[in-house]
């Protein structure tokens, strides 16, 4: 016997003298001859009218205190939550006005627009439980209104500010003081300076060569190259704020006015008309001279950039006192919110302690019910509950014994079908499930696909440093016209392929192919410290693979570019989404692979001065990019050997 089944035989045995009484003993030669169900119903149809009497007298008791709990819901904790979440979207707004003027980017003004419509909306609810409320005279409704109409009004204002601040990050000349001197006061002037220095030097072409003259010419192209130096230097710091611009400037103006006093100091070589050109540049460059003090002061002042000037000095305390309105706000109503808890609580501890006494009678009762029916059901279904039991451990081939053909043997016959179904269920999910992750990790890195399961919306974020390779087959489109489209696919299978285990051994990340484009991140989504080196070393290797490798008897020449910088990368749209790479980087990292050579690696500047000469590389001087200008940029033919 088992030992679970000890007390309840020993209960059996002392209840055996009441089924001597009469009326027990009739009570007890029904219960043999009933069905299971029958006895359900009845044991349980007493139970439920004793469970009834009980709650209801438990719940006459706590009426009260749900009185004072539906105050606390209808207005306190409404009243908490929308504030806070007024708060929350109040940052979110400050955040995005703060992004767009220091990025310039239109999503974050139209992620501004929403998230203010949410937060007047926060507003409007505020106002609407407030009216709600039926004490609309009491000293705490008034404090609560004088502080929403604080709020409106502060709102209202900055409803004002932040249009002014979208308009100066829009106007670069009215965000930025030393450009509008630049291109608005001193243009007269230079252009002034040119053209009658370019007039006298054609005049003093034509004079006679003799050595007097030639110095003054000398000294006049000294002039006017000294000033394109200066205006070069000059318009640099003033779009960059960099040092070595500003340097540029006072140099090449040192220059520039030896050239000048040595000009002045032969003007009796001048023919009339140059003298007269001579006073035009002198009357022009006297007040351009006074005008780059004023540009640098405006650069290295307080007010370089106006908009953020106006953000500092008015949009920030007009938030802090928003914020500190709302967080007043949302404080006090926390404190009402507990108080009136706590006497919630005390109210619903008098109703559980009725509550308890009445569980206690149905408790007895339902052990007398218990004891009446435990012979017919209760041993059945502990065997039953010790295979569920079994089950519920993780053992899917436990099965239960069918003893009898009813109910309880129906029930065990059930539950067996059941748990076979349960087990082939769960072996299939599991293989699926296997699948999709598989699946998604294919298509994602792991970080990322981490994040989307557990935040399925758009990902975004930024990396300050990353560097982007492209590669390219060359002559891709002539080669492909030649070939069926199912040697294509095979072709550049075989080749990405080769690709994909160099970025698995390199640990990097495949971001994309497009076509014969081969695209690859080094930084993310794992920041490292040699983000450049590693993809360089990756971008030798695959020429390398390449340059070994036989397609289907074709041979084939890729052109590589990398770039370095700030990224942003995430995971946007519902539907076929895919990991990819934004900004500026990434853009000129493309130009480096479409302005390459074939069988060659292309790097940016920025990217050369993060390789720590570690590399092999040959500068190819200055190209033409499209999209950013002139800019320098390296091949790089190997790795140095280590000494």
């Amino acid at each position: 016997m088992r030992q679970d089944q000890l007390p309840l035989d020993k209960a059996k045995h002392r209840l055996e003298w009441v089924g001597e009484i009469q009326p027990f003993k009739y009570l007890l030669h029904l219960r043999q001859r009933m069905k299971i169900g029958p006895k359900l119903r009845i044991g349980f149809g007493i139970l439920i009218l004793l469970m009834f009497v009980g709650y209801g007298w438990g719940i006459v008791a706590g009426n009260r205190a749900t009185e004072e709990i539906n105050r606390t819901t209808n207005l306190r904790a409404p009243l908490a939550l929308v504030s806070g979440q007024a708060q929350a979207n109040w940052l979110k707004m400050e955040a995005d006005v703060q992004a767009y003027l220091a990025l310039g980017d239109q999503s974050y003004r139209i992620n501004y627009e929403i998230v203010r419509k949410q937060f007047e909306g926060n507003i409007r609810e505020l106002e609407t439980i407030l009216t709600q409320s039926q004490d609309l005279e009491s000293p705490e409704f008034k404090g609560l209104s004088q502080t929403l109409a604080e709020i409106r009004q502060h709102y209202d204002a900055w409803n004002e500010l932040a249009p002014q601040l979208f308009e100066l990050r829009d106007d670069q000349l009215q965000r930025e003081p030393a450009l509008r001197i630049l291109i608005v006061d001193a243009a007269p002037y230079i252009n002034t300076i040119i053209v009658d220095t370019t007039t006298i030097i054609n005049t003093q072409k034509q004079q006679t060569p003799t050595a007097e003259n030639l110095k003054l010419l000398s000294a006049m192209y000294d002039f006017r190259s000294s000033f394109y130096a200066m205006m070069a230097g000059l318009r640099g710091y003033v779009t960059t704020g960099r040092p070595g611009f500003k340097f540029e400037y006072q140099a090449n103006e040192d220059v520039n006015t030896q050239a000048w006093n040595t000009i002045q100091s032969t003007q009796d070589l001048l023919t009339p008309s140059q003298i007269d050109g001579l006073g035009k540049i002198e009357s022009a460059r006297k007040p351009f001279l006074s005008l780059p003090p004023l540009m640098f002061e405006a650069v290295e002042g307080p007010n370089a950039r106006m908009d953020l000037r106006l953000f500092r000095t008015e949009a920030v305390p007009l938030s802090d006192r928003i914020l500190g309105l709302l967080d007043r706000q949302a404080g006090f109503q926390q404190e009402l919110l507990q108080s009136e808890l706590n006497t919630g609580r005390e109210q619903l501890a008098t109703a559980q302690i009725i509550t308890i006494v009445s569980a206690v009678i149905v408790i007895l009762a339902g052990l007398l019910v218990a004891f009446a029916i435990a012979n017919d059901i209760a041993r059945p279904i502990l065997r039953l509950t010790e295979v569920a039991q079994t089950i519920k451990s993780g053992d899917l081939t436990a099965r239960a014994t069918v003893t009898s053909q009813d109910e309880i043997g129906i029930l065990a016959d059930t539950f067996n079908s059941m748990t076979s179904n349960l087990q082939y269920t769960l072996d299939s999910l599991r293989m699926e499930q296997e699948k999709s992750e598989n699946l998604l990790l294919n298509i994602l890195p792991r970080e990322i696909a981490e994040l989307l399961k557990n935040k399925p919306d758009s990902i975004a974020q930024q990396y300050g440093e990353a560097s982007i390779l492209f590669a390219d087959v060359v002559n891709f489109t002539p080669m492909s016209s030649q070939m069926t489209p199912i040697e294509l696919v095979q072709l550049l299978n075989k080749v990405f392929s080769q690709f994909d285990n160099l970025v698995e051994k390199y640990d990097l990340e495949k971001i994309k192919t497009i076509g014969d484009c081969y695209m690859v991140a080094s930084g993310v989504p794992r920041p490292r410290q040699d983000h450049a080196q590693v993809i360089t070393q990756l971008a030798l290797d695959m020429q390398e693979i390449v340059k070994e490798s036989n397609y289907f008897g074709r041979k084939l020449t890729f052109r590589i570019g990398i770039n370095s910088g700030p990224v942003i990368a995430g995971v946007i749209g519902r539907k076929k989404f895919i990991y990819d790479l934004w900004g500026d980087a990434v853009n000129t990292a493309s130009r480096m692979e479409s302005n390459g050579m074939g069988g060659l690696v292309q790097i940016t500047n920025e990217t050369y001065n993060l390789l720590n000469d570690e590399f092999i590389c040959e500068s190819r001087g200055v190209i033409n990019v499209k999209g950013k200008g002139e800019l320098p940029v390296w091949f790089v033919h190997g790795k140095k050997k280590s000494t």
